[in-house]
């Protein structure tokens, strides 16, 4: 069984049509806000967020309806731009002087590491492992193809189980595990 949530409409359509037809019964799409989203508690054996808690104001909470959702044992991967790093400083800098030419559409949220491993620790998460690495420029990102960004990613800081110069890395992906 699989729960796709976004609360873009443009998101899950893109999603939806790339379901196969023969798994489509055992896929449930949800159209909401992570907090709002009426989903079932302690049945999810593995939750993933990637681009959310850049939106996410409370983070305690956020951590909190996680671990309301995730089964005992379960696994929760979730991706996180580390605010204190000096490149995300430096993004932060680009993004100021942007943002005098142009608003952005929706101001992201600053979270650190830190606080992200000690709130899940907190709730009963226990750290498995962090992916620690580092995109292209804003301005590269446009010109290079995804696939491209991909494998200079993978080529410059390696693979979860062995990365490499994870001290350069701004953008942390985490794995915990919901102690038992």
């Amino acid at each position: 069984r699989l729960t796709l949530l976004d609360m873009s409409e443009t998101m899950l359509s893109i999603a939806r049509s790339r379901i196969p037809s023969e798994l489509s019964s055992g896929v449930t799409i949800v159209n909401d806000t992570f907090a709002e989203a009426p989903l079932s508690p302690a049945s999810y054996d593995l939750i993933i967020c990637v681009g959310v808690l850049a939106y996410v104001h409370n983070a305690h909470s956020f951590a909190e309806k996680v671990l309301s959702l995730s089964t005992p044992g379960g696994d929760v991967i979730l991706e996180c731009t580390d605010s204190d790093h000096p490149i995300s400083i430096l993004g932060r800098a680009f993004g100021a002087v942007r943002g005098l030419i142009s608003r952005p559409r929706v101001p992201l949220v600053l979270h650190t590491s830190r606080e992200v491993i000690d709130i899940f620790s907190r709730l009963g998460f226990s750290l498995r492992n962090v992916f620690r690495y580092s995109l292209p420029p804003p301005g590269v990102r446009r010109v290079l193809s995804q696939t491209f960004q991909y494998k200079s990613v993978r080529t410059l800081y390696g693979c979860p189980k062995r990365n490499r110069m994870p001290w350069l890395g701004s953008e942390c992906i985490y794995h915990f595990r919901r102690d038992v």
